[in-house]
C-alpha cells in the first residue's frame, strides 16, 4: 500500500483543502500515482473536475480525484500516495481508521489565531497513537512579525517536523475561485511553493 497523509487542522481556515490539492498534484508531477479524496463534499474542490459525480474520476496517468464515499482500503493498493483532504467533524473518525496506515500532515496558518486549534489536533493525534509527519507553515509572510512568530514557536516545539513555510500567494488564495482547472497550469504554478514538501515527504 502506498503511503496515506491525512491532511488535518481542527481551524476552519487552515489551508487544508489547499494543502491536499496542491501535495496530491506535486506527488503526480513527481510520477507518483496518487489518490486526492476530500472527505467534504460540496467543497470548490469539486472544480477541479469540474463534474458533479460521486466517485473517483482520473484527471491524468498520475492522479485520480475521488470527492465522496467511503474509503475503500483494498483499492488505495494502487497507488503510491494518497491524499486525504479531511474536515474537523470527521478527524477522530478517520484517524480511528487510518490509524495504523496513515500519518498526519497539519497545516497551520501563519497568523494570530493560527495555533489555537493545534492542542486539541495534538490531544486527538496522542489518544489514537497516529504518526505525525510534519508540520507546515502556510499563508506565510516574510515582512510580517505574526508570521515571524508563529513560524518560530513551531519550530520550538517541533523543531525538524517543521516543513518549508508555504509563503501567502495570489495564485494559490484565488484557486478556490475556479470553476474549471487547467491541472497543466494548476501543476507548474503549485510546483513553485508545494514541490520542496512533496519531495520531502516521499
Amino acid at each position: 500500500m502506498g503511503k496515506i497523509y491525512i491532511i488535518a487542522n481542527g481551524a476552519r481556515q487552515s489551508g487544508k483543502s489547499t494543502t491536499s490539492l496542491n501535495l496530491a498534484l506535486c506527488f503526480a508531477t513527481l510520477t507518483q500515482k496518487t489518490l486526492l479524496i476530500d472527505l467534504d463534499p460540496g467543497k470548490w474542490m469539486e472544480g477541479l473536475c469540474s463534474q458533479s459525480k460521486k466517485g473517483r474520476i482520473n484527471l491524468n496517468s498520475f492522479l485520480t480525484f475521488q470527492n465522496a464515499g467511503e474509503i475503500d482500503q483494498e483499492s488505495l493498493d494502487l497507488f503510491d500516495k494518497i491524499v486525504i483532504d479531511c474536515p474537523a467533524h470527521k478527524m477522530g473518525e478517520i484517524f480511528k481508521a487510518l490509524s495504523a496506515l496513515a500519518e498526519v500532515l497539519i497545516p497551520v496558518e501563519c497568523e494570530f489565531y493560527g495555533l489555537n486549534e493545534l492542542p486539541d489536533v495534538l490531544r486527538l493525534v496522542d489518544a489514537v497513537k497516529i504518526k505525525t509527519c510534519g508540520f507546515l507553515p502556510v499563508m506565510y509572510k516574510p515582512d510580517s512579525e505574526t508570521s515571524e512568530a508563529v513560524l518560530k514557536e513551531l519550530k520550538l516545539n517541533f523543531g525538524d517536523l517543521v516543513l518549508p513555510a508555504i509563503q501567502r500567494n495570489y495564485y494559490l488564495a484565488r484557486q478556490k475561485d475556479f470553476k474549471k482547472v487547467v491541472l497543466s497550469e494548476l501543476t507548474q504554478r503549485a510546483a513553485v511553493t508545494y514541490l520542496s514538501v512533496a519531495n520531502q515527504l516521499l
